[in-house]
């Protein structure tokens, strides 16, 4: 899953909409340029990576205690 990004508007013009698209969610917003709505992206796409991460490593950390807890019963 990823953050997709779409522009409709002209990317010459002042404004336009941009839509943020995940697997599960859509949101369309009004900006004053194609600009701004480049930097939401980028800020959209570093928070999910962030996120991921996180919980990628939660869910180590915990496969791991469950394997040393099992392996110590052994």
């Amino acid at each position: 899953m990823s953050v997709k990004f779409i522009w409709k508007g002209n990317p010459d013009t002042d404004d336009g909409i941009a839509t943020y698209s995940t697997d599960t969610n859509t949101f369309d917003l009004w900006l004053p340029s194609m600009q701004r709505a480049r930097q939401i992206e980028q800020a959209l796409c570093t928070a999910y990576a962030d996120g991921r991460r996180k919980g990628h490593r939660e869910m180590m950390q915990t496969v791991t205690a469950a394997i040393n807890e099992t392996a110590r019963k052994l």
